[in-house]
């Protein structure tokens, strides 16, 4: 079968059409031929019809009656129908194949031979009719091979010369005629209907766009002087492209040929061929050149394109001087306003910098940076100088990093100069440090450099804001925090308009409780183990009704406000060391706020072991010896005392009116020994233990 209306040509074109414009180095076999498949349908359609002979069917809907067909009435009728395209977008094409595609949609007898024939005629008029039919011009062929059966959804026939002369004519109009042969067209057995889309499908060719807009890397080649570039391996591109596009966006595949030699010496020209590919009807070819494949000097390239069939003339010449010598050394720095490794000036205060690199005949000018801010670029004059302004916004240390370039944008070696900047960042008073989330808060600025006039500030990053400064200086502002961190951030505005460093605080609105207590302090030791002391807890919200609270992760308890949102609980102390009371608010509508966390320590009660002149870890006695031991009370109306040695049952010994205890313990066998004591109150309260650890020796 033949490869028919676009075939592998027509398909990739379409695939790329949609492919990045630029293209690098491709350089190497001769590319596919060329050539553009588009498929043209007729313009209008026009029938006549010998049933109605004086009467015109020009321009007329649905599709198209050929040889003889009866109507309804089973009246007879015979039609030729007329294509007509217009195929002015062709003129300039080289036109390569052309030929015609119909497509049956009714056949009266498919049992008889496929008899159509195929003409150019004259143009259809208004006037045209069967008894005024166009005049015949040349019979192109006859439909009778079919592809696909009956009706056939595939019959062709050649158009090539028809096209070729039909560009060629004022009109660039072609009329194909589709009639049954004048000897059997009254035959309604060989009578059919062709679908109006009846179409040529076109093989053209148009030469590529010459190249235009010639790059050498970034830079245009315009202007009567060489463009000036630092390196050896340039990218060179120009911009080209095919006219030729096809209905879903195809182009022909475009390479470039590109042309480079010294200027001074032209014989040395050579070329890279087939560079690139160009898949649009304006885009960029590339042609990376090889790696130091230049050495210093002028140059001039030129480029033509080419789509494997028709080739463009060269381009016009692009010039372009490779200079890759650095500038020698450093540029130097000065500057009276921030002289270097000095405080000076301040945040918003702006200063003069003098860059300097004299002796550099090509020098174009310096690039310098401030601190973390992009990089800034600015010409040099004739002596090799140039000053800029800088206003620093921030204080503290800054460093300025300046490189010289020459005019082919070779870089010196770079200069850093450290210098200073004094603060001038307004500072910021909270009035109201302990106000409520909800509640305004008193803001106060007050400034760092002289003739301040007004503040702008921002709060949570939210629109810059602007407030009047009174006659010192200072302006106040309220704030009203709507979450636990607020944040501003300020600079005062002097009358001449310069801007501060900036200054930031932040308010800190919690909701959560405030806890205190009498009897243990924050972070403190308090009253002993065994004692009973009290927990006031403060509203840090509007509306608290409750508070939920615990001590040491135990089960959590609940306490009412009273009608100033306070409440207070007592606790009693059964251990001793560190505690902490967790608690929260609670309003009527069931708001909680964040968890308060108190942290105190409860005093020892623990009774105070006498060793008689034995440290902690000593020897205290000997095997069979008895060793004795003292017991003094911390807690109140102890009555006895349990003990412990080693791994031995406890004992418990009474106390004296004192409140002491003595006892004698005979060691059986060495080695070291822990002894645990707790005393027992009156009222049943259990110390805690008091420990000493010793050693008994063999006799």
């Amino acid at each position: 079968m033949h490869n028919r209306h676009g075939g592998w040509r027509f398909a990739m074109a379409a695939a790329l059409s949609a492919a990045t414009a630029a293209a690098t180095v491709l350089v190497g076999a001769a590319p596919a031929g060329a050539s553009l498949i588009t498929f043209k349908r007729a313009d209008s359609l026009a029938y006549t019809d010998s049933f109605t002979p004086d009467t015109a069917h020009v321009g007329v809907p649905g599709h198209a009656p050929v040889g003889a067909w009866r109507d309804d009435d089973h009246k007879k009728h015979v039609s030729r129908s007329y294509f007509t395209f217009d195929l002015a977008a062709y003129r300039g094409k080289t036109i390569k194949t052309a030929y015609g595609v119909a497509r049956e949609v009714e056949v009266a007898d498919c049992d008889k031979q496929r008899r159509v024939e195929v003409w150019r005629t004259a143009p259809v008029t208004a006037q045209t009719t069967w008894n005024n039919p166009p005049a015949p011009i040349a019979k192109l062929g006859e439909l009778t091979l079919s592809y696909y059966g009956c009706p056939s959804g595939y019959l062709e026939f050649d158009a090539l010369e028809a096209v070729r002369d039909a560009i060629t004519r004022a009109d660039a109009t072609l009329t194909v005629e589709l009639r049954i042969p004048e000897d059997n067209e009254g035959n309604v057995h060989l009578g059919r209907t062709f679908d109006r889309g009846l179409g040529i499908s076109i093989n053209a060719n148009t030469t590529p766009h010459t190249p235009t807009s010639l790059k050498v890397d970034y830079s245009s080649c315009a202007g009567p002087e060489p463009l000036l570039i630092s390196s050896r391996s340039p990218v060179l591109s120009a911009q080209t492209g095919d006219p030729d596009v096809n209905e879903t966006g195809g182009t022909d595949f475009v390479y470039a040929t590109f042309a480079i030699w010294p200027v001074a010496d032209p014989s040395a020209r050579r070329e890279y061929a087939n560079v690139g590919i160009s898949t649009s009807p304006e885009s960029r070819i590339q042609l990376q050149l090889p790696y130091d494949s230049l050495t210093d000097g002028t140059y001039a390239f030129q480029v033509k394109a080419t789509d494997n069939e028709a080739e463009t003339g060269w381009s016009e010449e692009c010039r372009f001087t490779v200079d890759t010598v650095r500038p020698a050394g450093a540029p130097t720095v000065t500057s009276t306003d921030y002289p270097s490794d000095e405080w000076a000036g301040g945040g918003g205060v702006p200063g003069q910098f003098t860059f300097s690199m004299p002796g550099v005949a090509d020098l174009d000018g310096f690039s310098y940076t401030v601190g973390w801010q992009g990089s800034s670029y600015v010409a040099a004059d004739a002596n090799g100088n140039a000053t800029v302004t800088i206003t620093p916004t921030e204080d503290g240390p800054l460093q300025l990093h300046v490189r010289a370039y020459d005019k082919a944008r070779n870089p010196s070696e770079s200069t850093t100069y450290d210098f200073y900047v004094r603060p001038t960042s307004p500072t910021i008073e909270d009035l109201d440090p302990q106000g409520w989330l909800g509640q305004a808060r008193r803001i106060v600025f007050r400034p760092n450099m002289s003739d301040v006039v007004s503040y702008v500030y921002t709060v949570n990053y939210g629109p810059e804001q602007t407030v009047t400064a009174a006659a010192d200086g200072t302006a106040q502002v309220e704030v009203t925090p709507q979450d636990g961190y607020t944040e501003i951030r300020v600079r005062s505005v002097t009358a001449a308009g310069l801007r501060s460093s900036e200054g930031w605080t932040y308010l800190i609105a919690a909701t959560t409780p405030y806890v205190s207590s009498p009897d243990w302090p924050y972070a403190e030791t308090g009253k002993p183990m065994g004692s009973t002391g009290t927990f006031t807890f403060r509203p840090h919200t509007a509306g608290v009704t409750e508070y939920v609270w615990s001590v040491d992760g135990q089960e959590p308890q609940t306490v009412a406000a009273n009608a100033d949102g306070v409440a207070t609980v007592s606790w009693t102390a059964t251990t001793s060391g560190w505690h902490s009371v967790i608690v929260y608010s609670r309003t009527a509508g069931g708001t909680e706020s964040e968890a308060a966390y108190y942290d105190f320590i409860v005093d020892s009660v623990s009774p105070v072991i006498d060793s008689h002149g034995v440290q902690w870890g000593q020897t205290a006695g000997q095997v069979g010896e008895p060793i004795s031991f003292g017991f003094s009370p911390r807690a109140q109306n102890v009555v006895s005392y349990t003990y412990r040695i080693g791994s031995e049952d406890e004992v418990t010994v009474p106390a004296g009116a004192d409140g002491k205890a003595a006892i004698a313990w005979t060691p059986a066998s060495t080695g070291g020994y822990l002894l645990q004591v707790r005393s027992t109150s009156a009222d049943g309260t259990v110390s805690d233990l008091a420990y000493f650890y010793f050693y008994v020796n063999q006799q």
